[in-house]
């Protein structure tokens, strides 16, 4: 059959004014709720620091601890606005309304066009990729740069294109390097072709189009391998699995703050497997309930349906190694890590494309029954799945957009996290310029622009140890550290007065019982806030 340029030029505007649309609401709902991640993550302060580093000292063995793809985004983008983290978001933002454009192409080479349709919807309106597009973290650039790796691994083998598998490779380079587990998505799908490879493809075609995307891919990523191995004197493929371990360790063991606690050397997977093999187990079976909870009961039948449906259709195995692959990284994740909806979300769209098949599905299994009872069938009058996946996206953003903003603000909310933005922006007032203090909230640090000196988790004479090692001149105990930090009472005391609400930098009494030392130079209480006692280090030399 013969088609015209008109019917392609009529065919593309077909496809594209929908997506465009859906891309539009995307960013529409992005840019609405731009505000509602109203502090930086703890893992966004090192984001951002990392950009510094890069971008102010070209020093980029900063980003030992982070991938550095997404520092340098931040770093570009703060050309367009004085404020790192208003930069980290705006990237964020960006990354995450593109997101739906891959996703549809990869549904629908997957699937159908509809469903394709039905995932992008579903990721467009999604509260957790909604959030994460308005927060200094890196997962909403990594999801759209890995989806895209995988929509171009898929068109690489099916169209036996040179060209499109170095297009894989560097964009799961890309992907590496904003997030390291896009390495393990990489060998499982190289896997499955090596071992099940189209049947339009002999095994030697096949093994090229392979080593000319991993060529691609060391070209992006080689380069920080090597820089790992200059770092830390191993070949590894990441810098950060070590202390991320200690986390997880540190619940089974009931030790929060393994990490801080003096001798702490790092682990390793060896480490876990040989010393706590009952962790691995427990903690599997904590992450998979909470896993679970992370999505709509309904979402999770539609994924199972999807899932059973893709059996009965052809090249069914080839698809579903492919989806399964894709999610490897989540096993490791739920065997040694933990699992929150941060972590999940890079296997959303996975799940939003099994369940836009489930919604094909089931109506195609009611127009069946319909037609075998000579009923009407529901398809040839409104494109019924399509405007159920819309329903089901709309009911669970609407709560985000319909929220209360207005509701008085209390630490008990968040955990105090944007209680240690304003603390840290009000000492940022009160304190001298870059001073270096030792305070356990990172937050309180970063917005009060302050060199950071770690509170260990160890007793209190260790701890003023290290502040004098590492040339502290201040110390800031604000009210978190009752439960963080329990040894360091005696400097929370000030915390305990009757007087509901002060903020002042004295003078100040005697206090009884107040170890030597240091002396308070700022109080500061109100009852929606934690609280915090600053105090300066009597013996502090700046030119020690």
């Amino acid at each position: 059959m013969h088609f015209s340029p008109a019917d392609t030029l009529h065919k593309r505007i077909k496809t594209i004014l929908p997506l465009g649309l859906v891309f539009l609401v995307a960013l529409g709902v992005r840019i609405i709720l731009f505000g509602q991640g109203k502090v930086i993550a703890a893992d966004g302060i090192g984001y951002v620091n990392i950009a510094r580093a890069i971008f102010h000292d070209f020093n980029f063995s900063a980003a030992s601890h982070f991938p550095p793809l997404y520092p340098i985004f931040i770093g570009m983008f703060s050309y367009l606005t004085p404020y790192d983290e208003m930069a980290g978001k705006i990237v964020s933002t960006i990354m995450g309304s593109l997101l739906v454009i891959p996703l549809y192409l990869l549904g629908t080479e997957l699937f159908s066009k509809r469903v394709g349709y039905i995932a992008s919807i579903l990721a467009a309106l999604s509260p957790t990729l909604v959030f994460l597009s308005g927060i200094v973290l890196s997962q909403s650039t990594y999801i759209t740069l890995l989806v895209t790796a995988l929509y171009l691994c898929w068109r690489t083998f099916k169209t036996n294109s040179r060209t499109m598998s170095l297009a894989t490779g560097f964009m799961f380079g890309a992907a590496y390097l904003t997030r390291p587990e896009a390495i393990i998505v990489f060998v499982g799908i190289s896997v499955v072709y090596l071992f099940f490879r189209p049947e339009n493809l002999t095994a030697a075609r096949t093994l090229k189009l392979l080593l000319f995307a991993w060529g691609a891919f060391l070209i992006l990523a080689f380069p920080y391998i090597l820089l790992l191995h200059k770092i830390y004197g191993t070949w590894q493929l990441t810098g950060k699995s070590s202390v991320t371990l200690a986390d997880s360790l540190g619940w089974y063991l009931n030790r929060p703050d393994l990490k801080r606690e003096p001798g702490f050397a790092g682990l390793t997977y060896l480490d876990i497997v040989k010393n706590y093999p009952d962790f691995l187990w427990k903690n599997a079976a904590k992450n998979i309930l909470i896993a679970a909870s992370l999505q709509q009961p309904l979402m999770w039948a539609l994924a199972a349906a999807g899932c059973i449906s893709a059996f009965f259709s052809t090249d069914t195995w080839r698809r579903l190694l492919f989806l399964g692959a894709a999610l490897l990284p989540l096993v490791i994740i739920i065997t040694f890590y933990f699992v929150d909806d941060i972590y999940f979300s890079p296997y959303i769209p996975i799940v939003y494309m099994l369940s836009g098949n489930g919604l094909i599905a089931v109506e195609n299994g009611i127009n069946r029954v319909s037609a075998r009872f000579g009923l009407f069938r529901f398809s040839e009058l409104t494109p019924w799945a399509l405007l159920f996946g819309i329903a089901l996206a709309i009911t669970a953003i609407a709560p985000s957009i319909m929220a209360d903003r207005n509701t008085p603000y209390h630490f008990s909310q968040d955990g105090a996290r944007y209680d240690h933005k304003l603390i840290g922006l009000m000492l940022k007032k009160q304190l001298p310029p870059k001073s270096r203090v030792m305070v356990k909230s990172g937050r309180i640090a970063f917005y009060g622009d302050f060199q950071q000196v770690d509170i260990p988790q160890a007793t209190l004479p260790v701890i003023l140890q290290a502040a004098k090692t590492d040339k502290a001149r201040y110390l800031v105990a604000d009210g978190s550290l009752f439960g963080a930090r329990p040894q360091m009472e005696p400097y929370l005391t000030p915390l305990l007065i009757p007087q509901e609400q002060i903020s002042t930098s004295g003078p100040f009494g005697q206090m009884p019982n107040f170890p030597g030392g240091l002396r308070l130079v700022f109080l500061y209480k109100d009852p929606a806030s934690v609280g915090v006692a600053v105090y300066e280090f009597l013996d502090y030399n700046e030119g020690k």
